[in-house]
C-alpha cells in the first residue's frame, strides 16, 4: 500500500503510456476516460488539477482532498 496517497493534501504528477504506442486509444475514448476519472475522484477524494490527453498517453496533476477520515488509494 502506498502511504503518500493517504496523505490530506498531497500533491501528484502521473503520466500513463499505451502499450500500444500507435494507438489512439485515449483520444478515441476521451469521453469514457472523463467518466472513469470523476468516479475515482468521487470514490477517493481527488481534486483533479490538469489532464493532458495525447493519443499514446496522459499526463495529470492531482491532488488528495483533506478529509477527517481519509480511505487509503488500494
Amino acid at each position: 500500500r502506498c502511504r503518500r496517497a493517504s496523505i490530506g493534501g498531497a500533491t501528484y504528477f502521473f503520466t500513463v503510456n499505451l502499450a500500444e504506442r500507435s494507438s489512439g486509444l485515449l483520444v478515441d475514448c476521451v469521453d469514457d476516460l472523463l467518466q472513469v476519472g470523476l468516479r475515482v475522484r468521487q470514490a477517493h477524494l481527488f481534486e483533479i488539477g490538469t489532464c493532458v490527453v495525447m493519443p499514446d498517453q496522459v499526463h495529470g496533476h492531482v491532488r488528495r482532498a483533506v478529509d477527517v477520515n481519509p480511505q487509503p488509494v488500494a
